[in-house]
């Protein structure tokens, strides 16, 4: 909303309380750090033209100098773009003939449009990297001659093979977008109903992949036959289904061919009987290749999911007298990171590598299949005096192969390997309960560190349970804004007057009660509800600081997500224009793991608050990885003393030692620093005699909720207080 507040002037950002076209002026503070950003801003009017821009924004859109005020938006775009309210990653044409790559956010006033360009030229130049991988990627699907699909459900991305079309008759370079409703309307009338049904069971879980034949309406008019085979491997958390893969088989010559054969056999009888068997075991196999290639995982050759399940049914006879078996489900460490970082080629190789080593390990002993992603099933069978002990022995050979380095291309990488197994029958006596008994297994040795080997257990199933419901409650609560603020003071240890408040989150549930917050919070952020929470959080706070004294500062713990997020700043700053607060009176903390996701963007994203006037902090200093890498590379105002040192400060001479470089450190860059974990007056005493600037702790308070915060004030000074 402040946004509007850019006047149509061009130049410098206006100064007075209204703009020419009647909108809020900037709160104070905002306009200059707009101006003086590493984001360019540019306000258009209606037509696009440019009527005035920051500094930011001219270096990035015209490096040679040339000024843009006065040109139209359109010059740096494609043809064939067209602007509007949008937030997307743009590739902007310069003048000289070049291009750049800028994260565009587009906002509509009332008398035009403001954009904001983030540069992002890395990126840029990583997707020209990543457009080579997925060009090999599609040439070699082109080359099988099948028809491929992708369709992602989230954000309509779709992707269709040059097979996929021929199939259908529409041109190979033709833009095609498909949905569910298109497709279904294609089918023939008397095949629609067993696909509607197909389709049915397989998103509601009843199959794990699906199967079928059907006919669909070719451009030209007349149906061709097509088996279709695919699954589902991405999912939303309700568990429907929200990405689809799979792949269509033009088989409309074998059907053709059926139909000739059987109109011959008709018309002809006997006369050309062993033409038409000879026909018809030609079309059987062509039907049992095409079935093995839909229980075949394509990137590894090992069974899929489907042939897994079907096999733990058949060991399941209805009888229940079935022989011991166990199943052993294998989930890939640390595969994700290194496949975000080295690319979705080197992941496929970790993955067949991965997929070598099991066979090797397995061998003809048991069945070994790929789930999907990173994760393998394996199934044993043993006499039930020897199941258990055979399986664990197998799982942790399986760690130990998976856990070797894997070399690609001239360097290592090094993943791990989890395995959680479920024993037939004691541990479920139906398909469904061993997979699901299996899987709780897994999951509890990642829960506990990974690389691990677990059996199930019924407490597991407990816990599960425990879990959804506590997954359900936090979601409630964040929406309700059912969690409050609580707020412990930072003390200035030369006057033992407060000097700001840290915002905690406290949540006391109607249901569960009193819940801590390391259960809740990773929860929040697990489900993307981290800028929700924390813009709640915030207005609370905010309704209540202005009630405090001497405008008193609170500061504010920020994830990685939001650390590493452009519209943070924005978001938090229009908060305290809301409710007429200065950026002063916000003080954010950060973490050294928070900002080792992408340092580039939360370098821009600490700026832009800095130069709103809003001071930050490194929090848990001496507990990261690369404390002196961030303190070079970042500025930040004051730094916090992580914890673990200064409350083993009196018994552990190194913790005392470290404490006193990272006050002589602070000192030298010229930084404040806030000793965390003051818990007695021995230690006060020695943090101030090694010459910290403030102190936090429950030797001065413990947090208090908002009704509390004036008594804190009319206490103070607090470093004499016994907090009970």
């Amino acid at each position: 909303a402040f946004l509007n507040a850019l006047g149509p002037q061009g130049g410098n950002l206006p100064n007075e309380k209204l703009n020419s076209s009647g909108a809020a002026q900037l709160p104070e503070g905002l306009g200059s750090a707009l101006a003086a950003g590493q984001v360019g801003i540019v306000q258009c009017d209606r037509t696009w033209a440019i009527l005035w821009c920051n500094e930011a924004a001219q270096s990035l859109l015209s490096p040679q100098g040339s000024k843009i005020t006065g040109r139209n938006l359109h010059e740096w775009m494609r043809p064939s773009e067209k602007l509007k309210p949008m937030s997307d990653f743009r590739e902007l044409l310069l003048p000289d003939r070049t291009s750049t790559y800028a994260i565009l956010s587009i906002s509509e006033t009332a008398d035009g449009f403001v954009a904001q360009l983030a540069p992002a030229d890395h990126i840029g130049k990583r997707l020209t990297r990543l457009a080579y991988h997925e060009s090999t990627w599609r040439h070699a699907i082109e080359a099988a001659g099948h028809g491929v699909w992708d369709y992602n459900a989230n954000n309509q991305a779709q992707f269709y093979s040059t097979g996929w079309k021929r199939l259908r008759g529409i041109p190979s370079d033709a833009e095609f977008e498909d949905d569910y409703d298109k497709w279904i309307a294609r089918l023939h009338p008397e095949d629609r109903d067993h696909v509607v049904e197909q389709v049915r069971r397989h998103n509601t879980g009843e199959a794990n992949e699906f199967s079928f034949e059907y006919r669909e309406r070719h451009a030209a008019g007349h149906y061709v036959w097509i088996l279709a085979s695919g699954r589902a491997v991405e999912w939303d958390s309700t568990g429907h289904p929200t990405r689809l893969i799979g792949s269509d088989i033009d088989i409309t010559a074998l059907k053709v061919e059926e139909q000739q054969r059987a109109d011959e056999m008709k018309q002809l009888h006997q006369a050309h009987v062993l033409d038409l068997e000879r026909a018809h075991q030609q079309s059987e196999l062509a039907r049992q290749i095409a079935n093995q290639l839909a229980r075949q995982d394509p990137l590894t050759a090992l069974p899929n999911r489907r042939v897994f399940s079907d096999e733990i049914a058949r060991l399941m006879p209805s009888e229940n007298n079935g022989h011991p078996f166990a199943v052993l489900l294998v989930d890939l460490d640390h595969f994700k990171p290194v496949n975000d970082l080295y690319g979705h080629v080197t992941g496929d190789l970790i993955i067949r590598t991965s997929a070598e080593r099991l066979l090797e390990i397995v061998g003809n002993s048991g069945t070994i299949a790929r789930l999907g992603g990173d994760e393998f099933g394996v199934i044993i069978e043993a006499d039930a005096n020897r199941l258990s002990t055979l399986a664990e022995a197998l799982a942790n050979k399986i760690i130990a192969a998976v856990s070797q380095p894997i070399s690609i291309g001239g360097f290592q990488v090094e993943i791990g390997a989890s395995v959680g197994i479920a024993l037939y029958p004691e541990h479920g006596a139906d398909p469904t309960c061993l997979f699901r008994n299996a899987d709780m297994a897994l999951y509890d040795v990642k829960q506990a560190g990974r690389g691990r080997v677990r059996f199930y257990a019924l407490s597991m199933g407990q816990k599960a349970e425990e879990k959804a419901v506590l997954e359900s409650s936090t979601r409630s609560a964040v929406t309700n804004e059912e969690i409050s603020p609580h707020f412990q003071p930072i003390i200035d240890l030369r006057t033992n007057k407060i000097v700001a408040l840290e915002v905690l989150a406290r949540w006391t549930s109607k249901t569960l009660g009193s819940v801590p917050p390391d259960r809740f919070i990773s929860i929040i952020d697990q489900y993307n509800l981290m800028p929700q929470f924390t813009l709640s959080m915030l207005r609370q706070t905010c309704a209540a600081a202005k009630t405090w004294p001497e405008a008193t500062p609170f500061s504010i713990n920020l994830t990685s997500k939001e650390v590493c997020d452009l519209s943070t700043p924005i978001r938090m700053l229009e908060v305290l224009a809301q409710h007429d607060l200065p950026a002063t009176r916000l003080k954010i903390e950060v973490t050294e793991q928070a900002l080792m996701q992408d340092l580039f963007t939360a370098k821009q994203v600490i700026g832009a608050f800095r130069n709103a006037g809003v001071q930050v902090m490194l929090d848990d200093f001496g507990a990261g990885y690369a404390g002196l890498g961030y303190l070079r590379e970042l500025k930040f105002d004051s730094i916090k003393i992580d914890r673990s040192f200064v409350m083993t400060l009196l018994r552990q001479e190194e913790s005392a030692k470290i404490v006193w470089i990272m006050q002589t450190l602070a000192d030298t860059l010229g930084l404040k620093t806030v000793a965390e974990g003051i818990e007695d007056q021995k230690t006060l005493d020695a943090i101030q005699s090694i010459g910290c600037n403030y102190g936090q702790g429950y030797h001065f308070s413990r947090p208090v909720p908002l009704a509390d915060v004036p008594s804190l004030f009319l206490n103070a000074p607090l470093a004499s207080r016994k907090v009970a």
